[in-house]
């Protein structure tokens, strides 16, 4: 079995009126969603092997409480495709960087997160498949699991949705 946690990055900062998209910081806020996340997947021992994210500012913040804790053991890598791509590049980088990965941590931006997971979701929790179409908020989580053997099998509903976990469910 393949798991994937598809992960929208934590709120970011507005950003001064020189800063550039890509080099937005977390806000306060972000920062605690992403460390609240952080133990909630450690508690519930959700561990990636392989980690791809997108290299803007927002989504390395949102990445370092866990490289910290449940990813201190995973390779990282940082996708430029990840920024501003779309579902179509972040499904083509999981099938071709995913090899010899039981679990992979997905960090990047909507629209793409959100159309990818609904993309790859062919069964499951449908509540929360309801509650993720309606919205895909910041720090938001979607773990999809895949009967699968390899990443490069991975295609449109080939996955259940076993839990969308946003920033409101989570403990403070």
């Amino acid at each position: 079995m393949l798991n994937l946690y598809l992960l929208r990055h934590a709120k970011s900062s507005r950003g001064g009126v020189f800063t550039a998209d890509f080099e937005r910081p977390l806000s306060a806020h972000g920062r605690r969603d992403a460390q609240a996340l952080a133990r909630h997947m450690a508690a519930r021992r959700l561990r990636p092997d392989l980690i791809l994210c997108s290299p803007s500012k927002r989504t390395r913040e949102t990445l370092a409480p866990l490289a910290a804790g449940i990813a201190k053991d995973a390779r990282a890598l940082f996708e430029d495709s990840l920024y501003g791509g779309a579902a179509a590049a972040y499904l083509a980088l999981i099938q071709q960087r995913g090899e010899g990965a039981g679990a992979v941590l997905l960090i990047g931006h909507n629209p793409a997160i959100a159309a990818l997971a609904l993309l790859l979701i062919g069964g499951g929790d449908n509540e929360a498949r309801a509650a993720m179409a309606a919205k895909f908020p910041t720090c938001a989580l979607a773990h999809i699991t895949f009967e699968l053997a390899d990443w490069s099998s991975v295609a449109t509903g080939a996955g259940d949705l076993s839990a969308f976990i946003r920033p409101r469910d989570l403990e403070r």
